[in-house]
């Protein structure tokens, strides 16, 4: 099954897991595993959890420089990227 047909999926069945007993939520369990083709475990995870949007980056420290690293970074990294691993040099 493609990503977006296992959401509809989990869509279309999380109500009634939500909703169901125990001895229902096994069987929901049972079917829903043979048609996605997952464990249990995640199934279970896939059915309780809401709808959110994954996101793809970590949340990460914005970079803070001093004014004086900041201007030298730009000519640093243009020096460091020119130069080749393989250059024999003229000594």
């Amino acid at each position: 099954m493609t990503p977006g047909s296992i959401q509809e999926h989990t869509e279309a069945v999380r109500g009634q897991y939500l909703r169901a007993s125990k001895k229902e939520k096994g069987r929901i369990l049972d079917e829903f595993t043979k048609v996605i083709g997952c464990h249990r475990k995640a199934a279970i995870r896939l059915l309780r959890r809401e709808n959110q949007p994954r996101g793809n980056k970590k949340r990460r420290r914005p970079r803070q420089y001093s004014p004086a690293v900041a201007e030298v970074m730009p000519r640093l990294a243009s020096s460091c990227c020119r130069r080749s691993r393989y250059k024999v040099s003229s000594k």
